[in-house]
């Protein structure tokens, strides 16, 4: 992927979730400013390489007290000047139980000075129920919390206005400050609360990544050492459990995970599949590969799995 591709396509990323922690205006354009692709070049980019499925699973392998939150992006609608898009962003437990959904409406819009401007808006209808809502013009964005990315020196960078963009629900002493930063397929996201123009706590930090696709296929030994195998799969690096299915669509018993996480803090990342015991949530076994691999597989005599990105 060429610089300024990869450079368009980590921009959507950036503005997307920064949309989804929150809400955003940028208050004064950053000293480190460089002109690279125009505003209708970034939005094609968008349109092309944003949707998809995203997961901050990396994060969660350090830290367990967070959530797993799974994102899917949908395109509703594109041209020249400006983009639609639909977020559904899921958040599941260690149990595996959904414990959350949320939806939200992006709009990014490029300007005349070749800057590209988002606004979101929640969304609790359908996903054709956004389609209308936009067509109609009744698209609700909370006001004040716009938002510009530039490039800088090392990544993107965009920050909120700590005294216009104000949280739902909260008194006018209450304000987002949010900073966006993306390296390389990395996206930092760091939000504080202010109160009366002072940061109350720490900030919250957020790490996600875009997750890829494997086909896969498994099989295991029965207790009367049949050869069972399983209905065909795919699977996402995106962290989250997968029980294989046999032929009548019954659990065999066979969970698995597969996830893009550090070897260690700070360290590359790799490619990790997890045979999951269905009793504990615990890997029982694991194989790790690098994280761009075509093929990746776990053969343990009486379990076998093998996957192919697509």
């Amino acid at each position: 992927m060429n610089y300024f591709r990869q450079l368009a396509l980590l921009l959507t990323i950036g503005l997307l979730f920064g949309l989804l922690s929150g809400c955003s205006s940028q208050e004064t354009r950053p000293d480190n400013k460089q002109k690279t692709l125009g505003s209708s070049e970034v939005l094609q980019q968008l349109q092309r390489h944003l949707p998809g499925h995203y997961s901050n699973f990396a994060q969660q392998w350090l830290d367990p007290q967070q959530p797993l939150r799974l994102l899917d992006v949908s395109l509703i609608k594109a041209s020249e000047t400006e983009i639609w898009m639909l977020t559904r962003q899921r958040q599941v437990n260690s149990q595996q139980q959904e414990i959350g959904i949320r939806q939200q409406i992006l709009a990014f819009t490029a300007t005349t000075d070749d800057e590209i401007k988002f606004r979101f808006a929640p969304h609790k209808g359908a996903p054709s129920a956004a389609q209308v809502a936009i067509a109609s013009g009744q698209v609700a964005f909370l006001p004040g919390c716009e938002v510009s990315l530039y490039p800088g020196k090392d990544g993107l960078l965009g920050k909120t206005s700590e005294r216009d963009c104000k949280l739902p629900g909260s008194d006018d002493q209450n304000s987002l400050s949010k900073s966006i930063k993306i390296q390389a397929g990395i996206i930092t996201i760091a939000d504080q609360l202010i109160r009366n123009g002072e940061p109350q706590g720490d900030a919250v930090i957020q790490q996600f990544y875009r997750s890829q696709i494997y086909s896969g296929w498994a099989g295991l030994k029965n207790p009367h050492s049949d050869w069972q195998p399983v209905v065909a799969f795919e699977l996402f690096t995106d962290g989250e459990v997968l029980a294989l299915l046999d032929q009548d669509g019954k659990d065999t018993g066979l969970h698995i995970r597969l996830s893009q996480v550090p070897w260690k803090k700070g360290e590359r990342m790799i490619l990790r599949l997890d045979l999951i015991d269905p009793q504990t949530g615990k890997p029982s076994a694991y194989v790790f590969s690098d994280p761009d691999a075509e093929n990746i597989g776990l053969n343990l005599g009486e379990v076998q799995v093998g996957l192919k990105r697509k």
